[in-house]
């Protein structure tokens, strides 16, 4: 594998956008014995790295700024809000108002190894597909088709599999059972994303509809 400049830009924000957590995260908490917060930004900056240099540059920006026909972008904006109220929800719970910071130990880390795990799920079909768009569309300008590789051999939609596993946990990881609540928003919001989505590319996509009938949605079947 190269590691060009494009790499190194990329491990550069990736650095620095850990700086910012660890920083945010020790302001708002207050305290640095947090051992279950440290332990879960850990795990999230240690799996955001080979997403970070796995990702395809195109897809980068497509993502960033999506092409025409796009619709839906503003689930991305209200899960992004949903996470990130459940984040500071969590980190001020454990840190400085312990509202419901009583979370058994086991909790913990059943609730880290989701969180590894979906984000895990969700870095695979990043890696492997380069149409993984923020927004519903048919990238005819990308040359856009089926993608059956990586995850997508066993379930239709590895992406938001790994996000409905990981997004309802990321609080109770750090420590806070109120955290829980707009963790449910976000679940519900990448739900129904994936129905939209499903219905749409059944419709657009060629091929998509006999695959649908190869592949489950989200649950991979027993091998026969």
């Amino acid at each position: 594998m190269t590691f060009g400049w494009g790499k190194v830009a990329r491990v550069a924000r990736w650095v620095a956008s850990g700086a910012i957590t660890i920083a945010a995260c020790r302001v708002l908490a207050g305290r640095w014995d947090a051992p279950w917060m440290w332990a879960t930004v850990t795990v999230a900056l240690l799996v955001g790295l080979p997403v970070t240099l796995a990702i395809d540059p195109e897809l980068a920006r497509e993502r960033r700024r999506p092409g025409p026909g796009g619709f839906d972008r503003v689930t991305v904006f209200a899960v992004a809000i949903c996470t990130a109220a459940e984040s500071l929800i969590a980190v001020l719970d454990v840190g400085r108002f312990h509202w419901s910071d009583r979370v058994p130990a086991w909790v913990h880390v059943l609730a880290i190894g989701l969180f590894a795990l979906g984000f895990g799920v969700v870095g695979w079909a990043v890696s492997v597909n380069r149409f993984f768009s923020s927004v519903v569309r048919i990238q005819a300008d990308r040359g856009h088709q089926l993608v059956t590789a990586g995850p997508y051999r066993y379930v239709r939609h590895p992406g938001y599999l790994g996000m409905l596993l990981a997004y309802p946990v990321i609080g109770v990881a750090i420590g806070s059972w109120w955290s829980v609540l707009p963790g449910a928003v976000a679940f519900g919001l990448v739900l129904r994303r994936m129905l939209v989505e499903d219905r749409y590319l059944r419709d657009q996509l060629p091929g998509y509809k006999e695959y649908a009938t190869k592949v489950p949605r989200l649950i991979p079947r027993r091998p026969s």
